[in-house]
């Protein structure tokens, strides 16, 4: 039997990963009507991102002080209410380059002590290649991307971010799905 390299065991698993979320919307839809199959889908976007973020959180921390991986629970007690400060926001950017680079996405990342004058710390990214949308163009359901990009994309990535702080406020400026060159998303401080 073949040995498959990693990286092809990751555009697999990607691959399959990308075929399930597209295969149970289009079912739900056929059976519930496209309203209803994206209210589904918000929903389980709402969480995936939190089991995604916990992981690799732990992940990235464990290798930063150079232990070996263990899963931790989140403790509901623990409350996370605290103003984000500029090493919560690397973390999350850490993770959230992470999570998008296994997604497939191309895309830049700025960590900024200062953002518009704001005298806030935020992160900035910038998407340039959004295999969501080239599924849905690909797949002939162009059409409805900026509907469904406007709903998830904010879920996913507000919900992957409330795993850092619960005063991380999510803004995204532009959508490819929405005929911009780039998705921009900004993170910021509550």
């Amino acid at each position: 039997m073949k040995k498959l390299k990693t990286a092809d065991a990751l555009e697999y698993l990607r691959n399959c990963y990308a075929k399930v979320d597209g295969l149970w919307f289009i079912k739900a839809e056929e059976e519930l009507g496209f309203e209803k199959a994206l209210e589904f889908d918000r929903k389980v976007w709402a969480v995936l991102p939190k089991i995604q973020a916990r992981f690799l959180k732990n992940v990235v921390q464990n290798e930063k002080s150079d232990k070996k991986y263990t899963p931790a629970l989140r403790d509901p007690a623990v409350t996370q209410s605290v103003i984000p400060d500029e090493k919560e926001f690397k973390l999350l950017r850490d993770c959230l380059a992470i999570k998008m680079k296994f997604d497939g996405f191309l895309f830049k990342t700025k960590l900024l002590k200062e953002v518009k004058s704001r005298n806030t710390r935020g992160i900035i990214i910038t998407i340039n290649k959004c295999p969501w949308h080239e599924i849905m163009v690909k797949s002939k359901r162009e059409k409805l991307s900026s509907r469904i990009g406007s709903v998830i994309c904010h879920t996913e990535y507000s919900a992957f971010a409330g795993e850092f702080s619960d005063n991380i406020y999510l803004n995204i400026n532009e959508g490819i799905c929405r005929n911009h060159s780039t998705c921009s998303f900004y993170y910021e401080k509550k």
